[in-house]
């Protein structure tokens, strides 16, 4: 939003809009101290919704046949009406789920169930909802990433590790450890330390990141 536009706008977070610009469609909004008032509009459409799934826990006492209440982790999305006959199935389970539509009339939107992520508290299932909620795209990688590769085989150049500090089954002094800081299941290790005594009460410590 433009500092010198407002749009008055009802649950529409995220949507992409049209506005219709005007002075009397709004009460102006005077600027503090300045004397002047705010262009202003109202929504006069919606071009393209932003919905997307959403990390979801069904609600079992919300039950109306095979209706149900789905909440999202966010606390900011309302609760979400869902059909179901798994319903057994999706109890205590972080679930994905997308919505259809939002009728007027309607307290919640409808929509649909997508995929389980996992156990409610499993580990893998909560990060993954974390990222599905922060839109962090966590998909595997597409062939066209594959392909920028290297090719099975692949060695450091001599020339490589001429113009670097090898550390290497303990560098020089054949001292240094280097031991990696990712999480286990990390598909890309590239942090790592190490840290070994110089003399007593002396210490180097190396922190090592990977220049990708």
């Amino acid at each position: 939003q433009d500092d010198d536009d407002l749009v008055q706008t009802d649950r529409l977070d995220g949507a992409q809009v049209v506005p219709e610009m005007g002075a009397d469609t709004a009460e102006p909004a005077m600027r503090g101290g300045g004397g002047g008032a705010r262009p202003s509009g109202v929504v006069v459409g919606i071009v393209r919704r932003a919905w997307r799934p959403y990390a979801c826990v069904l609600d079992p006492d919300s039950a109306m046949g095979s209706q149900y209440l789905a909440e999202p982790l966010d606390t900011r999305i309302p609760k979400i009406n869902l059909t179901t006959r798994q319903a057994e199935m999706l109890r205590g389970k972080l679930i994905l789920v997308s919505v259809d539509l939002w009728d007027a009339g309607h307290r919640f939107p409808t929509g649909h169930y997508v995929r389980t992520l996992g156990a409610v508290g499993d580990k893998e299932a909560e990060s993954e909802a974390i990222l599905i909620e922060h839109e962090v795209n966590c998909a595997p990688f597409s062939p066209q990433v594959q392909a920028c590769l290297p090719a099975k085989g692949w060695t450091i150049p001599e020339a490589e590790i001429a113009r670097r500090l090898d550390l290497r089954d303990g560098g020089p002094s054949g001292k240094v450890l280097v031991c990696s800081v990712d999480p286990p299941g990390c598909v890309d290790i590239d942090d790592a330390l190490h840290a070994y005594e110089l003399a007593p009460g002396k210490y180097e410590v190396g922190v090592h990141i990977a220049d990708v």
